[in-house]
């Protein structure tokens, strides 16, 4: 049995039912920009009116909602969101919904070390997040395309900062399930931690006087209104934070794994 092909197919189907979820978002999005361009005044009106936390949040003063590539600035971060929502639940679901089904017996009864099994799954997921990341990006040049923008430049910096977000939390699911007794937590902690430093990035973004808590969130590590607003590139030191704890993590699920024992 190969394991790899066997996680690529259980997670296609997946997969197709997150890459329509992204594509409707955007095209919604591009809908109400371009009501929104024909009367940038308007926008420009709504936009005063809304609460300075609100303001900072959005990137307000740093982003032109007017242009295409300022207006993907502001959607920017919930689409973060739902990469990051799909990595670490398929990290965590990848490895424990053989023990979640009581289904173990018949994969890990197989002549194939637990190393060789999760690193079998391992790939399968880090192709599934590749994949999932293509079509935030196809789907995000499109609507810059169709409105005139730049599809190059501030989006695939954007985009490569996704991808490292995606493999982080990625690793986190996997991570929590080898680590835990209970498979069927797993998921739960994942996306709870996730969604917790989703909300830290918020408070941040919010209140503008704790930036010092933006190293407790993925989230605000490549943020669009720095990237976009001031043509930045990938901070450097976050892209090595990243890469350290995603590499921490799939260490300690190798350890963990090879060590607790199965549910079967």
């Amino acid at each position: 049995m190969n394991v790899y092909r066997k996680e690529m197919r259980g997670g296609l189907r997946s997969l197709l039912f997150w890459s329509l979820g992204v594509i409707l978002f955007i095209g919604a999005s591009a809908s109400k920009y371009a009501v929104m361009a024909e009367d940038p005044s308007a926008m420009t009106l709504l936009i005063s009116q809304l609460p300075l936390g609100l303001k900072s949040m959005f990137g307000v003063g740093r982003l032109d909602f007017t242009t295409p590539i300022g207006f993907f600035g502001m959607l920017f971060p919930y689409l973060m969101l739902m990469a990051a929502i799909h990595a670490s639940m398929l990290g965590a679901v990848v490895l424990s919904k053989e023990e979640r089904d009581r289904t173990g017996e018949f994969l890990y009864v197989k002549p194939a070390a637990r190393g060789q099994i999760l690193t079998d799954k391992l790939l399968a997921a880090l192709t599934l997040v590749l994949l999932f990341n293509l079509v935030n990006w196809a789907a995000s040049a499109g609507m810059m395309r169709a409105f005139g923008g730049n599809a190059g430049g501030g989006v695939a910096t954007l985009m490569a900062g996704m991808l490292l977000v995606q493999l982080l939390f990625l690793a986190l699911g996997i991570a929590s399930a080898a680590a835990l007794k209970r498979p069927r937590a797993a998921t739960g902690i994942a996306t709870g931690v996730m969604l917790g430093t989703y909300l830290v990035s918020i408070a941040v973004d919010v209140n503008g006087k704790i930036d010092w808590l933006k190293i407790f969130s993925p989230f605000s590590y490549f943020d669009a209104k720095e990237i976009i607003g001031n043509g930045s590139g990938l901070s450097f030191p976050y892209v090595l934070l990243c890469a350290g704890l995603t590499a921490g993590l799939v260490g300690w699920a190798y350890y963990r794994f090879a060590r607790r024992d199965l549910k079967v």
